[in-house]
């Protein structure tokens, strides 16, 4: 009896490897610290402050092997700044920012461990919202991602939690001079179900 239990957690144990998981699914949420940036310095021009930033999406992973995998997260995110700049009459004045987009980061991530992940890949990115108007620039076109982080296994589930680096604009749709690029540090944390 003994001999027959074990031989049945065996088999199911070698079925559920992770090498057998070759597509997931996942929900995750990020909370970041926002900055503004621009490739070249101006006088003169508007500063921006962080207020809060956070996304919610969906993603779809696909397993090469235990070690390489592709990963398409499709996610919305909201960044809300607080813009400083002087006026015509050379008061100060700061304006609150809203500013919302779809990002769809294509990435590709190395298992390091069974613990530890790389990944890294461009991120298309549309804007949804910005509000007040022409406060900032528009923020669709293509960006990058770097992110690196933990994950731990509970058959059929995958717990993950990475510290991210992104940056939005890096190309962007809609070029002007000296464009204003989102640059986005924080942590996504999410859940993974393998199919």
């Amino acid at each position: 009896m003994k001999f027959l239990f074990f031989s049945f957690v065996t088999l199911l144990s070698i079925h559920f490897l992770p090498a057998q998981v070759k597509h997931e699914v996942s929900i995750q949420s990020g909370f970041y610290n926002n900055g503004v940036i621009r490739f070249t310095s101006l006088d003169g021009a508007a500063s921006f402050d962080h207020q809060n930033s956070f996304s919610l999406g969906i993603g779809y992973q696909y397993n090469f092997s235990t070690k390489y995998s592709f990963k398409l997260p499709f996610n919305w995110q909201s960044n809300k700044l607080t813009g400083s700049s002087i006026g015509a009459s050379g008061e100060g004045m700061q304006e609150d920012i809203n500013l919302s987009t779809i990002n769809i980061p294509i990435l590709f991530s190395i298992n390091l461990n069974n613990y530890f992940f790389i990944d890294a890949g461009p991120v298309l990115h549309f804007e949804t919202e910005n509000s007040p108007q022409g406060y900032l620039d528009k923020q669709n076109g293509i960006g990058f991602a770097l992110g690196a982080g933990l994950q731990y296994q509970i058959l059929p589930l995958t717990i993950f939690a990475k510290p991210t680096l992104q940056l939005l604009s890096l190309l962007p749709f809609d070029a002007s001079d000296y464009h204003e690029r989102i640059f986005s540090r924080g942590i996504v944390i999410g859940v993974s179900y393998g199919l």
